[in-house]
């Protein structure tokens, strides 16, 4: 990805804020996507949706960073949920992280489960534990 390309993409929902990633988040594109995620959270957002649906590679930087996400919402109620494909999800299994948040296939899985909690229904992950 070259400097002029980003890797996030901020949108909003009623009550979900997503983050959508392209390409792949290493070392060199970490940054944005903190600075990103941080920049929703300090602006109130409490439901954050990382969408790593495009997303064709993600190292440990970038997996460093969807956990600091996670622990900054968990003290002010907040939650963050994460869209992928079968690669991402099998990382994030490898890698123990498919127990710090909610994983999903897509978006419009995550989203569905975002609302349906709102209105009182438990909408279970696709890789509940």
């Amino acid at each position: 990805m070259t400097q002029d390309q980003r890797c996030v993409e901020i949108l909003a929902t009623d009550n979900v804020t997503i983050l959508q990633l392209r390409g792949e988040i290493d070392i060199y594109s970490a940054t944005e996507f903190k600075q990103a995620l941080l920049q929703t959270i300090d602006g109130g957002a409490r439901r954050v949706l990382v969408d790593l649906t495009d997303v064709s590679l993600i190292d440990s930087t970038g997996l460093s960073v969807l956990v600091s996400g996670a622990r900054r919402l968990q003290p002010l109620g907040g939650s963050l949920t994460v869209a992928c494909d079968d690669r991402i999800r099998r990382v994030l299994r490898i890698t123990g992280l498919h127990d710090v948040f909610a994983i999903y296939a897509s978006r419009e899985e995550a989203l569905r489960a975002a609302f349906d909690r709102r209105s009182g229904d438990d909408a279970q992950p696709t890789d509940s534990p």
